[in-house]
């Protein structure tokens, strides 16, 4: 009866825990594990790139290689986020498997260290992460138990890498989010330019990974762009199901897994 009692115990206790909301942004700022939100990586190299000299520029652009390995692989972040994103990538791949592989990630223009050559209306905090939250991930990740142990779920986690991110005010500014947000809402490629690409890069070393839940660039987009590249041609298009925007976050063994797939498929191509 003991155990009957036990068991009852715990399976009310995490039915309670699966429906708790959120963690308000002041309970997250709280929480003992905030200031361990960023991993404390040693890159083999960091510095600033001098770019776009022709182009507006010149830019100076802040990076850092993880890793010393052969296998070079390069990790662009999206808007309004810093470098450190990638910081489970550059762990795997430029610390644990750093003699394999060498990883560079950077600050695009208008975050973190990169220069700011220009924002947002304030809102509350706690809507603008809930926002944030429901155009970014799934659901049910967001409401899973933190995967690493620091927070009650994956989304409070989430909330704290956003909010250590805005602590550093020069790093994150209103004019380079709004500069950063102009530059990606102008971007553009046209199915003669994407086709140039494939042809120049090659189809067989092109791969297009898409969630189906992504309602920051919503499915049909991924299924145009591995068409226009060449899907019957040889690019290679994986489909993760029920999940959203952020896959190196949501699914992070498996977006690691398809790195190193492709890695060794176009090592094998010569």
């Amino acid at each position: 009866m003991n155990n009957v009692c036990k068991f009852i115990h715990i399976f009310l206790e995490d039915f309670a825990n699966s429906r708790r909301p959120p963690l308000t942004a002041n309970e997250v700022l709280r929480h003992p594990k905030f200031g361990q939100t960023t991993l404390d990586l040693v890159p083999q190299q960091r510095g600033k790139a001098c770019v776009a000299k022709d182009r507006g520029g010149p830019i100076d652009i802040a990076y850092e290689v993880h890793g010393s390995g052969p296998r070079y692989l390069v990790f662009i972040m999206g808007l309004g986020t810093f470098k450190t994103a990638w910081q489970r990538q550059a762990q795997y791949f430029g610390h644990e498997l750093g003699s394999q592989y060498s990883c560079l990630i950077f600050d695009n223009r208008g975050m973190g260290e990169s220069d700011k050559p220009w924002a947002r209306i304030p809102k509350s905090l706690d809507v603008e992460l809930a926002d944030m939250k429901a155009r970014m991930f799934s659901q049910s990740w967001l409401e899973a138990p933190d995967e690493y142990g620091d927070f009650p779920t994956n989304g409070d986690r989430f909330a704290a890498m956003e909010l250590k991110k805005r602590q550093d005010t020069e790093g994150f500014t209103r004019k380079g989010f709004i500069c950063q947000a102009i530059a990606a809402g102008w971007h553009h490629k046209s199915p003669k330019q994407l086709q140039e690409l494939a042809d120049k890069v090659g189809r067989q070393r092109i791969q297009v990974v898409h969630g189906t839940l992504d309602n920051m660039i919503t499915m049909p987009h991924g299924e145009t762009l591995a068409k226009e590249l060449g899907e019957e041609e040889g690019v290679t298009k994986i489909i993760v199901e029920g999940r959203g925007h952020v896959l190196h976050l949501e699914e992070q063994k498996l977006y690691q897994e398809v790195v190193q797939r492709m890695v060794e498929k176009t090592e094998n191509l010569g």
